[in-house]
């Protein structure tokens, strides 16, 4: 009787479990993306809207900085070969940029409106990597 109670359990915090996800199995993150809050999310949006981050500038220098240089706001949390990156992680510039300009998308702005608050908002912070302008 104690072992189906346990079993029952079990299953039943199972179910639970599964439901709290977002869009991402449990573990399918590395640890460093659990950083904070704001990483988490950033991480998330990455793997959701990897082609509009892509399409987004970022400005904390990792133009320069990075090895190799970062194209785009999302090859601060993907690397070009898929693999996730570690300095999205760690900059917490890249995740306000992200979610910034995931929240302005939201609202209903163009990409080309995402990217032109962008850069009015963060263009004193440096050198933006080399993302093509939207058409």
């Amino acid at each position: 009787m104690k072992e189906r109670y346990v079993l029952l359990m079990l299953t039943a915090l199972g179910v639970v479990l599964a439901g709290c996800g977002k869009s991402e199995k449990v573990g399918s993150f590395p640890a460093f993306v659990y950083t904070s809050a704001t990483s988490l999310e950033s991480y998330r949006l990455a793997v959701r809207s990897p082609v509009f981050l892509e399409k987004m500038p970022c400005y904390c220098g990792c133009v320069q900085s990075a090895n190799p240089p970062h194209r785009n706001l999302k090859e601060c949390f993907i690397k070009p070969d898929g693999r996730f990156e570690e300095h999205g992680a760690t900059c917490d510039l890249c995740g306000k940029i992200a979610l910034d300009a995931e929240a302005w998308r939201k609202e209903g702005l163009s990409l080309k409106e995402v990217r032109a608050r962008l850069d009015a908002k963060y263009q004193e912070y440096g050198r933006p990597t080399d993302t093509p302008p939207i058409e």
